[in-house]
């Protein structure tokens, strides 16, 4: 049967409109997210289950554009993104946005900072933990040095691996430990 003596109907799901010819158009999704369809034609019915995928991780609502994973703002924040900005402290512990997603803590809960640093053997050590999903979704993350928090260099550090357990890397980044009787150390994310 021609597609234009079918008519459809959304049950449910984010599907926006449908066309003569059976093309069905979806809305932003911040994750995978099911829809359900009716077609209709010479009295008989039937139902199509889909699923609407999230392919462009940065395109819902109030969360899009913002270079963090609208599923962990949804997650996090709920639907809203009145809190959700990458700059933003919605709790107030110091933390931005940005660096809570790429620690993969929530925003809306005191969270220390997942990190140590010692000194071993003339270098100093610093250990981080970061989320798998920032690491592979385009978060930039670096561990810079200084001696009077105006410059700050990369010369020395070395960021090896330590651990994957699927949703989290724990990183020790190895640095020079400075002769200046005092040495800075930041991780920054971007």
């Amino acid at each position: 049967m021609p597609a234009s003596e079918v008519s459809w109907q959304v049950l449910s799901g984010p599907i926006s409109s449908i066309s003569v010819a059976g093309m069905a158009q979806a809305g932003p999704v911040y994750q995978n997210t099911a829809a359900s369809l009716q077609g209709s034609s010479a009295g008989l019915n039937g139902t199509l289950n889909l699923t609407v995928l999230d392919t462009i991780p940065d395109n819902y609502g109030s969360y899009a554009g913002d270079h963090l994973s609208d599923g962990w703002q949804v997650q996090t924040m709920g639907l809203s993104g009145n809190r959700g900005g990458p700059a933003l402290d919605p709790y107030g512990d110091c933390l931005s946005n940005l660096m809570e997603y790429a620690l993969g803590l929530n925003p809306v809960l005191p969270s220390p900072l997942p990190a140590t640093l010692v000194l071993n053997s003339g270098n100093m050590e610093f250990t981080d933990t970061r989320s798998k999903t920032a690491m592979t979704g385009g978060t930039q993350f670096q561990v810079q040095w200084s001696d009077d928090l105006t410059i700050w260099f990369t010369t020395g550090v070395v960021e090896p691996l330590l651990s994957d357990d699927g949703t989290q890397k724990q990183v020790e980044a190895t640095l020079p430990a400075g002769s200046a009787g005092r040495r800075f150390v930041r991780l920054r994310v971007q």
